[in-house]
């Protein structure tokens, strides 16, 4: 329990850090620039740095433990956020912020292992992590929202680098390892795709081909402001409202989450989550869908790490989820690519409906993978 407490208190102060600033990031770039073309290129490239490292922190994960990576990549954020800080570009702020999410990426296999391996209820561990992500990104927003006209956005990524710098010695004072003993690495064997893990990996694919255009991409926060007519500080309150009703919501969640079945709630909340983000976008602005959607979306972080760590053993665990992570998040990563091509045809709802093809398809290969893997 020490490892989980440490993690929820520690992703609480980072994500709230990151969430001033996150969802102005786009604005932020085009106040710098930045042509919508080149923000949908950018947020491709984001997606793509944030997972395009989960192979080697997979390996890296099962070959010198879980807790070295978590700590030395938290370490990395903090260098990121003083770039951030001092860059005068959009260009330069874009690669910085890259050199985050690259961090992120070879975080990830970390961070699930540790959470997944720390106790025995899987569902709990996740609901906590989850909720601490989610009140970060509640009261994040609202701290932008309060400090922006103080500080400006530079000062916020400070905060954020500070915030980074403090927390990667925490981890490192309180965090155990739970490795047990160092595997050998030189065989793939228990990395071969089977049937399972296949579809997995397809279902999974589609999944965060969805989430990078709503919760992962820069459209949720752009149709705000373009076509809402809304402030920034009013986009960082509306995402605080969501923050707050997602970490309740998958704290409530978690406590149940090891009753039911993982792959029937990531299938169902897969597709329910771009389809009330579509419904928010066509009834202008209908918050009780947008804030029921972004809770969908955090519901599958709880039960898709469960179902997907089930699939791998211990030894091999760090590196399945490095692989499905990879995998599922480089060719998510394209879906702003797609906007591009299509947005003259269906115009600001071209991510949304998007998203809701992509939601379909996931559904239908994760209840089929689940229904398999459970012999139904």
């Amino acid at each position: 329990m020490r490892n989980i407490i440490t993690l929820t208190v520690t992703i609480i102060l980072l994500v709230c850090t990151v969430f001033s600033w996150y969802f102005l990031l786009p604005l932020y770039l085009k106040s710098l620039g930045a042509s919508d073309k080149a923000i949908s290129v950018l947020y491709f490239l984001f997606n793509l740095a944030f997972y395009i490292g989960q192979i080697p922190g997979g390996i890296l994960t099962d070959k010198i433990g879980r807790k070295p990576i978590v700590v030395g990549t938290t370490l990395l954020y903090a260098l990121a956020g003083y770039g951030m800080a001092f860059s005068s570009s959009w260009l330069s702020v874009s690669i910085f912020y890259m050199v985050s999410l690259l961090s992120s990426s070879i975080q990830m296999p970390a961070i699930l292992a540790l959470v997944f391996e720390s106790q025995e209820k899987k569902g709990t561990s996740f609901g906590m992590t989850s909720f601490s992500f989610n009140l970060g990104t509640a009261i994040g927003p609202f701290i932008g929202a309060m400090l922006l006209g103080k500080v400006g956005i530079k000062g916020l990524f400070l905060i954020y680098s500070i915030t980074a710098l403090l927390m990667g010695i925490a981890r490192w004072i309180f965090l155990k390892e739970t490795l047990k003993g160092k595997p050998e690495l030189d065989s793939l064997k228990d990395l071969k795709i089977d049937k399972t893990r296949l579809m997995t990996i397809i279902g999974g694919t589609l999944f965060f081909m969805c989430l990078s255009l709503t919760l992962n991409g820069p459209y949720i926060s752009l149709f705000q402001k373009e076509n809402l007519g809304l402030s920034e500080t009013e986009i960082n309150i509306i995402f605080s409202k969501a923050g707050i009703i997602s970490a309740i919501g998958v704290l409530i969640f978690g406590k149940i989450a090891d009753r039911i079945d993982p792959a029937k709630s990531w299938a169902v909340s897969s597709l329910l989550h771009p389809l009330l983000l579509l419904g928010w976008a066509l009834l202008k602005g209908y918050l009780p869908l947008l804030f029921i959607s972004i809770l969908l979306a955090e519901i599958c972080y709880v039960v898709y790490p469960i179902f997907v760590s089930t699939i791998f053993s211990e030894s091999s665990r760090g590196r399945g989820l490095g692989v499905f992570g990879f995998i599922t998040g480089s060719i998510g990563s394209l879906s702003p690519l797609l906007v591009n091509a299509l947005s003259r045809i269906t115009g600001f709802f071209t991510p949304f409906l998007l998203a809701l093809g992509f939601g379909v398809g996931a559904f239908g290969v994760i209840i089929k993978v689940g229904g398999e893997k459970h012999g139904r």
